[in-house]
């Protein structure tokens, strides 16, 4: 059997040529408003970090301007507490803070601001920033400290475990007379820093504080003073 072949034109194979050009150029045309169509769907952050919590949910409709979620710059951290200063105007900003972590290390900042807006509690909010606060805490850590509203070169210090805090939270120590007796002296402490206690007041250098061994002679008298009946 004869084989038969149908042949084009030069004209028809250009034609033919033209024609897929153009529809591979309104492809890529569909393509890029696909894509930039999905880019206008993503939502841009101020800022890099890491995203906390958000305040909606898949399908919701939401206005221009609503918040819709959180986002933690986990290069620039800072501490939000909340404070109780004694006096109504003590002036606390700028002044350094002292934190303490669950692991017993303690970071230096300072008070950047104190917000106007007052904790249920009835403190003020605060916001304590510094470098060693970007490296050493994390997101989300729960932490203690102190503000350190004004300091004292002649204040003594202890060390840390020389201090025990009784059953209602007050500190003391344990001083040795001179008869060889040991007693409860309480005392009043500040800042913590480097493993020791500052002393604002209750000891006096003359004072032979114990340092080891105070929680044993604490729960000592403690066990004589609440001692159970037989």
């Amino acid at each position: 059997m004869p084989f038969k072949r149908k042949l084009i034109s030069i004209d028809e194979l250009e034609a033919v040529k033209l024609q897929l050009i153009k529809t591979e150029n309104a492809y890529n045309e569909s393509l890029l408003k696909l894509h930039q169509l999905e880019d206008s769907l993503k939502l841009r952050a101020p800022l890099e970090g890491r995203f906390t919590r958000r305040t909606v949910f898949e399908g919701q409709d939401v206005d221009r301007g609503e918040v819709i979620g959180y986002i933690v710059d986990t290069r620039h951290l800072r501490v939000v507490g909340t404070a109780f200063p004694r006096h109504e105007y003590t002036e606390i900003k700028g002044k350094k803070a002292v934190i303490y972590t669950g692991d017993g290390l303690s970071v230096h900042g300072t008070v950047k601001n104190v917000l106007t807006e007052r904790a249920p509690s009835g403190g003020v909010r605060v916001w304590i920033e510094s470098g060693d606060i970007d490296r050493a805490l994390r997101v989300g850590e729960s932490v203690r400290g102190i503000i350190v509203l004004r300091t004292d070169r002649n204040a003594l210090s202890v060390p840390e475990r020389a201090v025990v805090y009784d059953e209602h939270g007050r500190p003391l120590v344990f001083i040795r007379t001179k008869d060889n007796q040991y007693v409860r002296w309480p005392i009043r402490v500040g800042v913590l820093s480097g493993g020791s206690v500052e002393g604002i007041s209750g000891i006096s250098e003359a004072d032979e504080v114990v340092i080891e061994g105070a929680y044993e002679l604490f729960y000592r008298d403690f066990n004589r003073t609440f001692r159970v009946a037989d």
